[in-house]
């Protein structure tokens, strides 16, 4: 298939400066290590972007995408591929971020809910420190887009978003810039989603805050909302997305777009609208999901422009010598993989995301293929990189070691959560496993079968493979108060103890909270049946609907 041709000249003048230039909560009083002295701590940047996925990247060797700021964040920093959310839903994974807890920890399950005013997290934690914490841009915890009078972004001075430098018509520029290389009708030049629209107010309010005149280290919280305007895809007409009318110049479909899928089930806690616009039973034809991902990854460009121009101002203002930069994103998008779209499932498109880490002191140009990361350690990481103690029941780990010394300890695993009840996730070195509510378990091994086309639950040869990620899944669950491990909830999995099972929140964790030491097993015994044939029956049975959609 022909290659794809990027000639985005309104774009890339826009963008071209970056690229060359990137070569008091209850808990407040606890007493904490030592600080070191205020002119050697860092600055902390962080990005997080919505809906992108771990290989939307060019620096990843995606050929049909262009993404120049993160590019030369791979360049100057380590980039970890094996990066997995912890919910691959908006308010969850972002809760997860800011906590390093389970969203049922915080009681942050679905979208829109605010986090506990008594759970440690990232800003007030920053700011007790003697930071300036500041944040722009998207929040959803509840509400989307807070103003500087909100109070619901505790620890965080919320930056005015206005119309500064052409902001807001960088989104419009992108998208003009496109029509010479599509050669489509310009129906409407003004289009985009709230992600077009609002990206760029937030970048300039980030760009205005770093040209103040800091006496104090800072944490800035850029938060986008692009790519996730794909969302919006199919509501929208082929015009206005400038697509191209050869089709030669589009990506080609997922190698996986016919693979099965198993989950979650219905009725296993997702909303009714989402089973029709998000699982297989959306028929689109071939070209109809290569025209989704090639939009999806103009999405992916643009706001990715929008991070290099903040990062040409942190270099402009001197900056960029003593600022600490990590960039990750809340979850990623299914783009026609298994037939589904957005998120909302546990296969790797929707779980995997990037997560680099590059500024003083860091390794630059390294690829870490081997270390399982997720979304929990973000908030570990970054109070690291400050001399800050994390929280005693934060559940990730800061990856500053694994940068130091790529042969430190680390994790045997990551775990995910699918909403409160639809199902749970286990990803080891080579295999992952899901379950879903309903008894419905997959089983794929990850080097062979990276697309999960076929689940090895039923292989005999996997057997015991099956039994050592079920119990360290149980075992995850017993130490998070996970409500998922009740035996009603999934009557195929091992039972739990009764403190665990009977547990619906949170609860401190013992010693330092890191799942480092969460994560023992290397096999266990056979998985006890909690609910016999009638479970085997309904598992069957789910697996039989679900065959038919």
């Amino acid at each position: 298939m022909q290659s794809k041709t990027w000639n985005r000249r309104d774009f890339l003048k826009w963008s071209a400066a970056a690229t060359g230039a990137l070569t008091a909560a209850p808990w407040a009083m606890r007493p904490r290590e030592a600080l070191p002295a205020a002119k050697s701590l860092p600055n902390i940047l962080f990005f997080c972007t919505d809906q992108q996925r771990v290989d939307d990247m060019s620096c990843f060797g995606n050929h049909y995408v262009k993404t120049p700021g993160a590019d030369a964040l791979a360049v100057r920093g380590v980039r970890f591929t094996r990066s997995y959310c912890a919910f691959p839903l908006c308010s969850p994974s972002r809760a997860t971020h800011l906590t390093s807890r389970m969203a049922h920890e915080v009681g942050v399950n679905t979208n829109g809910r605010p986090l506990p005013a008594d759970i440690p997290s990232l800003g007030p934690l920053f700011k007790e420190a003697g930071y300036r914490t500041a944040f722009t841009g998207k929040w959803h915890l509840p509400n989307t887009w807070p103003t500087p009078d909100s109070d619901e972004v505790r620890g965080f001075e919320v930056l005015a978003r206005k119309t500064a430098d052409g902001a807001a018509g960088a989104g419009k520029n992108f998208r003009k810039g496109r029509q010479a290389e599509t050669g489509a009708e310009d129906e409407d030049s003004s289009a985009g989603g709230p992600g077009s629209a609002n990206d760029p107010l937030s970048m300039s309010a980030a760009i205005e805050f770093i040209k103040e005149d800091h006496q104090q280290p800072f944490l800035l919280f850029v938060s986008y909302l692009n790519p996730h305007d794909i969302c919006g895809f199919h509501e929208t007409s082929p015009q206005t997305l400038h697509l191209p009318i050869d089709p030669s110049v589009l990506p080609p479909a997922p190698t996986n777009l016919d693979a099965p899928d198993l989950g979650p089930p219905k009725g296993s806690g997702q909303a009714p609208v989402s089973a029709k616009k998000q699982n297989s039973e959306l028929h689109w034809s071939e070209l109809t999901w290569r025209q989704q991902l090639y939009h999806y990854y103009d999405l992916t460009a643009e706001v990715d422009g929008l991070i290099a121009k903040v990062l040409e101002a942190l270099r402009v203002a001197g900056l960029d010598k003593n600022t600490l930069i990590l960039y990750t994103a809340d979850h990623g998008e299914m783009a026609g993989s298994h037939r589904r779209i957005r998120k909302m499932s546990l296969y790797e498109e929707a779980m995997k995301v990037p997560f680099i880490v590059a500024g003083p002191g860091i390794p630059s140009g390294v690829t870490d293929d081997t270390h399982l990361v997720s979304g929990l350690d973000v908030l570990p990481t970054l109070l690291d990189f400050a001399g800050i103690a994390p929280p005693s029941d934060a559940r990730g780990m800061s990856v500053k070691p694994l940068l130091d010394n790529p042969k430190a300890p680390w994790r045997e695993a990551v775990f995910a959560a699918l909403s409160e009840t639809a199902g749970r996730m286990v990803r080891t070195e080579k295999h992952k496993y899901n379950v879903y509510n309903g008894n419905v378990e997959e089983l794929f091994d990850l080097e062979a079968d990276p697309g999960e086309k076929k689940s090895l639950v039923e292989d005999p040869s996997k057997a015991q493979v099956l039994e050592q990620h079920r119990k360290l899944l149980h075992d995850w669950m017993e130490k998070t108060k996970d409500p998922f491990s009740h035996p009603e909830l999934v009557k195929g999995l091992r039972p739990v103890s009764k403190e665990a099972g009977a547990a619906k929140g949170g609860g401190k964790a013992k010693g330092d909270g890191a799942e480092k030491g969460a994560v023992t097993g290397k096999g266990g015994g056979k998985a006890k049946q909690a609910g016999g044939v009638k479970a085997k029956e309904d598992g069957a049975k789910a697996k039989a609907a679900l065959s038919t959609e």
